[in-house]
C-alpha cells in the first residue's frame, strides 16, 4: 500500500473513495463540509433525518454521490467534538479501514487528518493513518498449495493537508509509520509461521537479510556452541526467581 500527502483543502481529488468524518451533534468535519457543498447538503440532510447520528466508529457508505469529486463517500462517525482525542482518532481510521476493505476503491482520500486532534500535530496524524491502514490490509503468511485469495484492492491513501508546508511534515510521518507498521508485520509474520519453518537457522537467516537490506542494522551469526562461550550467555537481564525453605 502506497501512502502520500496531498494539498486539498477543497476535497477536489479525484479518488475512488472520499474519507469524511461528521460529529455526534451535528458538526461537519473540515471534508464533510466541502463534500456536503458539492453535494447541494446530503450530508446535512442525512444527520438531520437520523440516518447517520455520528457516533464514534459508525459508518456510512454513499456510491455514485452527484457533485461530488469522489466516486464515493464514506462518513465516519467521530463521537462528541469535545473528546475528540488520539484515541478517537484512531477509531475512526480503524473503522475507514475495515469499511475500505469491503469496497472496490483502489485509491482512497482521507480528509479526517483535516480535523483537529488533541495533542496530535500533523506528522502524527499521518503515522497513524500510515500504521492502521497497514496494520488492517495485514494477511497471514498462507504456506497452502491451494489458490490464493485476491489482494485486497485498496493500494493508495492520500491524506489531506492544509497546504505546502504540512505537505513535508506529513510526508515525514508517513515514512515512519510506513516503517513501524513494516517492523509489525515481520513481527507478525514470523510470530505466525509453522515451527518447522520458523526454525533458529530461519530466523538467523533472517536477521542477516534485514542487515544487508539495511546497512544501520547490525547482526551477527552464531552457532550454538559460539552463543554458550558468548559474553551475553553469562548475562541474565531478569533476577533470579526467590527460593522457599521450609523449616
Amino acid at each position: 500500500m502506497e501512502f502520500k500527502a496531498i494539498v486539498d483543502v477543497k476535497a477536489r481529488e479525484a479518488a475512488d473513495c472520499a474519507v469524511v468524518g461528521i460529529y455526534e451533534q451535528g458538526d461537519m468535519g473540515a471534508g464533510a463540509r466541502l463534500v456536503d457543498a458539492q453535494t447541494g447538503g446530503m450530508i446535512a440532510n442525512l444527520h438531520n433525518s437520523g440516518d447517520f447520528a455520528g457516533k464514534l466508529g459508525d459508518s456510512l457508505l454513499l456510491s455514485l454521490p452527484a457533485g461530488a469529486a469522489a466516486a464515493r463517500v464514506l462518513l465516519i462517525g467521530l463521537g462528541a467534538k469535545s473528546a475528540f482525542a488520539r484515541k478517537q482518532f484512531r477509531k475512526a481510521l480503524q473503522s475507514a479501514a475495515a469499511s475500505l476493505s469491503k469496497t472496490g476503491a483502489v485509491h482512497a482520500a482521507v480528509y479526517l487528518t483535516l480535523e483537529d486532534v488533541a495533542d496530535l500535530d500533523v506528522p502524527y496524524r499521518a503515522r497513524m493513518v500510515a500504521e492502521v491502514f497497514s496494520v488492517h490490509a495485514y494477511k497471514v503468511p498462507d504456506l497452502k498449495t491451494s489458490p490464493k485469495p485476491k489482494p485486497p484492492k485498496l493500494a493508495m491513501i492520500s491524506i489531506a493537508v492544509e497546504n505546502a508546508r504540512a505537505v513535508k511534515a506529513a510526508e515525514d510521518g508517513l515514512r515512519i509509520g510506513v516503517a513501524v507498521s513494516s517492523g509489525i508485520t515481520l513481527a507478525r509474520d514470523l510470530a505466525n509461521l509453522p515451527p518447522n519453518v520458523c526454525t533458529p537457522t530461519y530466523l538467523g537467516k533472517r536477521a542477516l537479510q534485514l542487515a544487508k537490506q539495511w546497512p544501520s542494522i547490525k547482526t551477527k551469526s552464531m552457532t550454538r556452541t559460539q552463543s554458550k562461550t558468548s559474553r551475553w550467555a553469562h548475562c541474565s537481564p531478569w533476577p533470579r526467581a526467590p527460593t522457599s525453605r521450609r523449616g
